[in-house]
């Protein structure tokens, strides 16, 4: 069972629940995980994929995330409450 500490669940009008848990280590992303009840077309394990590795601060995150449609992955979702819920 893999060890997250940052957890953070929420339910969106709209969008639906949406659970991220991180594995933050010294500053660095080094595995997430994203999941819920949402509409996606493409999987959601790609945009979780991009967050590892990254430093976690949020204008770090917003530079990974700038050209990333989040509306694919979590429908009904922009990149601001994204960042939000990244940020908590």
């Amino acid at each position: 069972m893999k060890k997250y500490n940052y957890t953070r669940s929420t339910h969106i009008e709209g969008v639906g629940t949406i659970e991220i848990k991180l594995n933050i280590q010294h500053g660095f992303i080094r595995d997430a995980d994203i999941s819920g009840e949402f509409s996606s077309v493409a999987d959601v394990k790609e945009l979780a994929g991009m967050l590892r590795g990254a430093i976690y601060y949020k204008t770090e995150l917003a530079k990974i995330l700038a050209d990333v449609d989040i509306d694919k992955y979590i429908a009904g979702l922009d990149r601001e409450a994204l960042l939000a819920l990244l940020d908590e």
